[in-house]
């Protein structure tokens, strides 16, 4: 099974490309993993990895709407692999997040201190703005589904 879940921040402003095959958005999502001090007291630092993502469709429109640099974003998706030549004639071999859902959890950090709603409203507002105009934090690529067709006979209700 090829399935991946991170949790990050986003390194810049998420942008939506329009090609000829559909919609896309590119982007780096930043993990970090603590650092520690082991049993023998070696002290090993914090680090930092940078993965490569990308989505389609609706996953697309909606990281484009709502992600910004440093928002903490959750990407669910499938590691793939990719190669091309560069110009100095040299094979590169690339791996991609490839997501399928993407959820943004919190806006960024504001001048070192962390995102609360009842501070720095008029700040805040474009971002909880967008919040409530999203029905879902989380989107996946598939359509939504249509709401059944009323015909105006409510005989056929089960109440």
């Amino acid at each position: 099974m090829n399935k991946v879940t991170l949790i990050g921040r986003l390194t810049e402003d998420a942008k939506l490309v329009e090609s000829a095959k559909g919609s896309f958005v590119r982007f780096t999502l930043v993990t970090n993993e603590k650092g520690y001090t082991t049993k023998n007291g070696t002290v090993v630092e914090d680090t930092a990895d940078f993965h490569n993502c990308i989505c389609f469709g609706g996953s697309a429109t909606y990281l484009a709407h709502y992600g910004v640099k440093g928002s903490m974003t959750v990407v669910d998706g499938k590691i793939t692999h990719g190669q091309y030549q560069n110009k100095d004639n040299v094979t590169v071999y690339t791996t991609t997040i490839s997501a399928n859902e993407v959820q943004v959890l919190f806006p960024p950090k504001q001048q070192g201190k962390s995102y609360d709603v009842n501070q720095n409203k008029s700040s805040q507002n474009t971002y909880q703005q967008k919040t409530v105009e999203s029905n879902s934090n989380v989107h996946n690529n598939r359509e939504p589904i249509a709401p059944p067709r009323q015909n105006g006979n409510t005989n056929d209700l089960p109440f």
